[in-house]
């Protein structure tokens, strides 16, 4: 009788055990399948908007979310910092890429309308004027004041950095303007009045899109301001391409977005080599981590192969990006700044 009783009791102490091991097992699995599922998902957590989504650029994946406390109107990376204009509160946020937060908001006194890193500086530029801002010692140094002339009357909406130029633009299909400053002097020379659809700074030169139906692609001398070639954008070997939104130079190639496309130029010979489809309206381009990100209106950002054209990764953001530079590439992230208009439509 005894002996029965402790052969039960053995085989209670061995059955604690295995029913705890199992638990700990299946939990395992549990999180171990809740990692997979979420780091595989292009679907990530909801997103309040006006804030920088900070994207993994392997996986295309949301890692953070930054809030900037107002509308985003630009965002840039450069000097080891995010730099992003709050239009609602006429500041300039600089973010530690590291921890992913705000270090300092710095008053502007002026509404900005875009942000870009370069010539030692981050340049912010409101309707009337471009501001210089030393990132060493967080003062703004320079007022530039931007002149309206004849019948231009389209605020400054856009600045590119070369290498030894800041471009402003007006980007507007009617009375819009392009205009050179000296980073050393400050000073400005009106490059063009007339039609200016975009502009982008890449392959030594400035590219911009001109014409009342943009239907030319000027490559435009950094240091001389003058027009070095004019690219129509019927040349694409018999395909017709509709009429582009945006540009983007870099890599050894000019990309021109369409509503419907993304187009592929050769900058040495003015040739378009090929398209890719879009079924989402791009936004704003950029280039990085060897990928072409693209933002789209309905609240997507796309990661495509810009050699092969063909591997193209779709994140839902569910938010509505920037109209405009809305994606900046950098120190190991994808920033990409977002508006508060949500629900929208897939």
């Amino acid at each position: 009788m005894e002996a029965r009783r402790r052969q039960r009791r053995g085989r209670v102490r061995w059955v604690f055990p295995l029913a705890a091991a199992l638990v700990v097992v299946v939990v395992a699995a549990v999180v171990a399948a809740s990692h997979t599922s979420s780091s595989a998902s292009s679907a990530p957590a909801k997103l309040l908007g006006d804030s920088v989504a900070v994207i993994d650029p392997e996986s295309t994946s949301l890692i953070g979310e930054i809030p900037v406390g107002g509308r985003p109107t630009g965002i840039a990376v450069g000097a080891g910092s995010v730099w992003v204009a709050n239009r609602d509160d006429d500041t300039l946020l600089r973010i530690d890429p590291r921890s992913r937060k705000v270090v300092r908001t710095i008053g502007l006194g002026v509404h900005p309308n875009n942000v870009a890193v370069g010539a030692g500086s981050v340049w912010v530029l409101s309707d009337w004027a471009l501001l210089r801002f030393d990132p060493d010692i967080n003062e703004v140094i320079a007022r530039v004041r931007l002149p309206r002339r004849g019948g231009f009357r389209f605020p400054w909406l856009h600045v590119e950095v070369g290498e030894n130029a800041v471009w402003v633009c007006a980007c507007a299909t009617v009375d819009g303007a392009l205009a050179h400053i000296d980073p050393h002097t400050n000073s400005i020379v009106f490059v063009r009045e007339g039609p200016v659809g975009a502009v982008d700074y890449g392959e030594s030169a400035l590219w911009a899109l001109t014409g009342y139906e943009l239907g030319s692609i000027e490559r435009i001398d950094e240091k001389t301001n003058s027009v070095l070639e004019t690219v129509p954008r019927g040349r694409i070997g018999g395909a017709a391409i509709d009429v582009p939104r945006l540009l983007l130079a870099g890599g050894g190639v000019v990309w021109v977005a369409s509503a419907e496309a993304l187009w592929r130029m050769d900058p040495a010979t003015g040739r378009f080599t090929g398209s890719l489809p879009l079924a989402h309206a791009p936004s704003s381009l950029a280039l990085g981590d060897e990928a072409l990100w693209v933002s789209a209106f309905d609240g997507n950002l796309l990661r495509i192969d810009p050699t092969s054209r063909t591997d193209v990764k779709t994140m839902r953001l569910g938010v509505r990006p920037l109209n405009g530079d809305a994606i900046a590439v950098g120190e190991g992230a994808v920033w990409v700044a977002l508006t508060s208009l949500v629900g929208i439509t897939p």
